[in-house]
């Protein structure tokens, strides 16, 4: 019997046995296609009204092009899953991990492994690091969007 997930972000590694790294993917395939946006809108809406006080630290940094003039998305569906950030410009995605994070480690590689399938860098930070130090948590992103951008202008 299949195993039901609670979250719109089921385990990849756990779902019908999918091991992303190991399984070459068809990028299309797994794209969000219209029926699945659907199903994630709702999802993303409530992440949105619901977040965290580190997303809403993050969010008020990174809204209206404040961050190196780059536009930034919440709660964002790539694939199957919503991420917390996203910068389409640099297609870099931002992830912040509360304590729940330290039980779910092979879950969030999985979950790395798919998202970089479709190009994108994943960079993650802790909840108390953006609650405590908000400015070097903006220097490493501000860090990974140049080198992103010199690796894309070689």
């Amino acid at each position: 019997m299949e195993e039901k997930h609670p979250s719109p972000n089921p385990s990849p590694y756990t779902e019908r046995g999918f091991r992303w790294h190991k399984v070459a993917m068809d990028r299309k395939q797994w794209k969000t296609g219209k029926g699945l946006w659907e199903k994630l809108k709702p999802f993303a809406r409530e992440m949105r009204h619901a977040q965290t006080k580190a997303e809403s630290l993050l969010w008020d940094r990174l809204r209206n092009k404040q961050l190196a003039n780059q536009n930034f998305r919440r709660q964002h569906p790539i694939g199957r899953f919503i991420v917390d950030f996203y910068c389409p410009g640099r297609k870099l995605v931002i992830e912040l991990d509360g304590g729940i994070h330290k039980a779910t480690r092979v879950e969030d590689r999985e979950r790395q492994i798919h998202l970089e399938a479709f190009g994108n860098k994943v960079v993650r930070f802790r909840n108390d690091e953006v609650e405590n130090s908000i400015e070097s948590v903006l220097d490493a992103i501000t860090r990974t969007m140049d080198q992103i951008s010199n690796n894309s202008s070689e």
